[in-house]
């Protein structure tokens, strides 16, 4: 399938950038954008032990791994990642967030028997029809996955339309047993499973993550997905006046306001990064820039950073 930029599809709101009660989730094919290339390329290549070489050089299949595998603590990777989602999100026109998280999650998805899945589901399960924000995805952030790899029949995103904002769902916040039923009244909207495709939606559009049924026929094993996502935000990770919000910056590296770092800002190095963030902190205020800190010292303990 051939690139198509924004304005080839039809959006609900040609105002895709802001979060609205009209924005809807869409997608788009980046699969001929240099970035996607080397992203692809980078992240499959650190999955493998290997270099990957060019899109489509080798039979990737026995080459990647059928597990997740966490490369989040490779920094000079997701530096990388990083500066390649920045450009595409220029070149697709949705730069204009003021947040973006770091590090990216690298998902690394196969079939598993039934029986494991109950054990491995839990009430937050993603297998569960939700939205982020039950979980406490700030009410302005964006959510955007890209498709790496796939095999046919592999697990895959089912997205639905974004709650109205008169929506009481929108209110609610807890696991995703309690009403994930409750959304499937909403249409579906279509989002191909296949690599090179971009998914964008808000953090109040209902979506799961579905695994198929392995086929008993399958000799060669379970289908893989391999894809990144990351949220963006409207705001600063630091224009939250509530103190409560503040107070939880550093509870979680990955689920809480402290993974999402000021967009946008490219860096060389993680203590380039770093020292760019703490003067963006620093900008906001002291309290911005106590809980900064304390986040980078409790997570980034490494980082060759003075001062902390």
């Amino acid at each position: 399938m051939a690139y198509s930029s924004l304005a080839d599809f039809d959006h609900p709101s040609s105002e895709v950038s802001q979060v609205s009660e009209v924005e809807q989730p869409f997608a788009t094919n980046i699969a001929a954008t240099d970035e996607f290339l080397q992203i692809r390329e980078v992240v499959l290549s650190a999955l493998a032990g290997r270099s990957m070489g060019p899109l489509g050089s080798e039979d990737l299949r026995d080459r990647l791994p059928r597990s997740q595998v966490d490369l989040r603590s490779d920094t000079g990777l997701m530096l990388r990642v990083e500066s390649l989602i920045s450009e595409l999100l220029k070149k697709l026109s949705l730069a204009n967030c003021k947040a973006l998280q770091f590090p990216v999650n690298v998902r690394v998805m196969s079939h598993k028997t039934p029986n494991q899945r109950v054990v491995a589901k839990g009430a937050y399960s993603t297998e569960l029809l939700h939205c982020d924000a039950w979980s406490g995805a700030p009410s302005d952030s964006r959510n955007h996955l890209i498709y790496l790899y796939t095999e046919p029949s592999c697990p895959y995103l089912e997205m639905y339309e974004t709650l109205d904002e008169s929506d009481p769902l929108r209110g609610y916040v807890g696991n995703y047993t309690e009403l994930s039923d409750q959304l499937y009244e909403r249409r579906r909207v279509a989002i191909p499973c296949e690599a090179g495709i971009l998914a964008v939606w808000p953090t109040y559009s209902p979506h799961r993550t579905v695994v198929p049924a392995p086929s008993t026929s399958r000799a060669e094993g379970s289908p893989l997905r391999i894809s990144i996502d990351f949220r963006t935000r409207e705001s600063t990770p630091y224009e939250e006046d509530r103190n409560s919000a503040m107070d939880t910056f550093s509870d979680s590296k990955m689920n809480s306001l402290g993974v999402y770092w000021t967009f946008p800002s490219v860096s060389a190095s993680m203590k380039d990064k770093i020292e760019l963030e703490i003067k963006s902190a620093r900008e906001s205020g002291s309290v911005a820039e106590a809980r900064r800190r304390e986040y980078i010292r409790k997570y980034y303990p490494d980082a060759a950073v003075s001062g902390l």
